[in-house]
């Protein structure tokens, strides 16, 4: 089941899709509750490719419709059978609403949720459905019960805020209807200490009128939000649209490590709660969708429609599912394209550096340099040939032979490589190499008088 994110957070960490569908639309008779006020019947679900047994699924699994799957077209279809959908015909977007804010609470960088979404959204539907807002400033203005939520004062709640208070009212519904529910049979029974028990004891019990104002908060959002995912359509009569999608992350960090201490850290906490609230508390219903990985581990968005549009979801995820994962790629590409540009300048920044120090004859700072630049481009011939100029300089012969060599198997027309080679060559007694080192050099630039000098002094030498 999915109450406060018992299908969205798995989903979000193992990278597969999940669906919480809108409150109610299952009755939760013969189930056990834990806050009926949230509660959303659910059911885990992974299949690879649909079968003719799915159409058994409503005798087999009477009342679950939240689930898990790894392909959309299964997600689509079971959700149609599982949820009791009518036919209809798809019906696009017409409106994409990106909340800002919710996206300032992620630990990874926005843009590589957002930009997959947004061109994805342009290249499907176009431009001018997209919408950016901040959600707490709506929410603030709109849910006034959060107003006394907030430190429990009638101040205007700030908009920073009114996210975190909408999280924290969830939990002490859920928690409060918890403890009304099973209180009674815990105080008996007095199982082992677990997570039923830490429920239970977490908190004090809030007064009745502070429940009152979580309970009000909970209506003020059912009504806020699918005011917000609705739109007025003037035809030859005025009719509802269930066309919005409100886009957030499905939750702010990277999968934590099993029993990891960030879980029960406060700003875990309420950044994960104020995130899964959104659906919670306005029984919305919402997906999750998978769209790669950062550092190794999944990432995901969340697409939101109104209360009842399920349909309308469950067709935006199949119409956009595909371009998603397209543009995941792109992205994907883009940041390692980005990644090498910037180490390409950060290796030239460095060989700058092994410049200024070569020509005030820091012949060692010089080396550190140049080598920083080869750690972070091994394939420019240059930063090897101008280590061996510094190596030269410090009587490192050997090591200059080494780097020339490398920076010649890189670039055979580098004449300074043939140059410093054939120096390092002399310097070492190695005359009949460093010999056919200049001579090279003359055939890649028959003018250069470095080149002729020494070859003249090497023949002579053999005479």
């Amino acid at each position: 089941a999915d109450t406060t994110g018992g299908v969205r957070l798995p989903a979000a960490y193992c990278g597969i899709l999940g669906f919480r569908p809108s409150y109610g639309t299952i009755a939760n008779i013969g189930v056990l509750p834990v806050s009926p006020s949230l509660d959303t019947i659910g059911m885990h679900l992974i299949f690879v490719k649909f079968s003719p047994e799915l159409l058994n699924i409503k005798r087999t699994f009477r009342v679950h419709t939240s689930f898990f799957a790894r392909d959309q077209n299964v997600m689509h279809r079971v959700g149609h059978i599982l949820l009791k959908l009518p036919y209809s015909d798809k019906r696009q977007p017409r409106h994409v609403i990106i909340a800002d804010d919710c996206f300032e609470l992620l630990k990874i960088p926005k843009t590589r949720v957002t930009q997959v979404v947004i061109k994805s959204t342009e290249k499907l539907f176009g431009r001018q459905l997209l919408n950016h807002m901040n959600l707490g400033d709506y929410l603030a203005a709109k849910v006034s019960s959060l107003k006394l939520l907030n430190d429990g004062s009638k101040n205007t709640v700030h908009k920073e805020k009114s996210l975190a208070s909408l999280g924290n009212a969830m939990q002490l519904l859920h928690r409060h209807e918890f403890k009304h529910i099973h209180g009674e049979w815990i105080q008996t029974a007095r199982p082992p200490r677990s997570f039923v028990a830490n429920e239970m004891n977490s908190l004090l019990e809030p007064s009745t009128p502070y429940i009152e104002h979580c309970q009000s908060a909970r209506n003020q959002m059912r009504l806020a939000l699918n005011a917000l995912l609705k739109l007025y359509e003037l035809c030859c009569t005025m009719h509802m649209q269930d066309d919005g999608l409100l886009v957030i992350p499905t939750v702010p960090v990277s999968p934590p490590k099993h029993g990891a201490k960030e879980i029960l850290a406060e700003g875990y906490q309420i950044c994960a709660l104020s995130l899964l609230a959104i659906a919670s508390m306005s029984g919305c219903c919402q997906v999750t969708v998978p769209i790669g990985f950062h550092d190794k581990f999944p990432v995901s968005v969340s697409f939101i429609a109104r209360h009842g549009g399920d349909r309308f979801l469950l067709d935006a995820l199949q119409t956009m599912y595909a371009s998603l994962q397209e543009q995941v790629d792109i992205v994907m590409r883009s940041n390692l394209s980005s990644s090498a540009i910037s180490q390409e300048e950060s290796a030239e920044i460095a060989k700058e550096k092994g410049n200024i120090a070569y020509k005030d004859k820091q012949w060692q700072k010089a080396i550190s340099f140049y080598s920083e630049a080869i750690k972070l481009s091994g394939k420019n011939p240059t930063y090897y040939s101008n280590r061996a100029a510094a190596y030269l300089e410090t009587g490192s012969y050997l090591q200059a032979e080494a780097d020339c060599t490398t920076a010649i198997s890189l670039d055979k027309k580098t004449v300074k490589a043939y140059l410093r080679r054939g120096t390092a060559r002399e310097l070492l007694g190695y005359y009949k190499e460093a010999m056919e080192d200049f001579k090279y050099a003359l055939v890649l630039e028959p003018t250069n008088r470095t080149a002729s000098v020494a070859l003249n002094r090497l023949q002579k030498l053999f005479q």
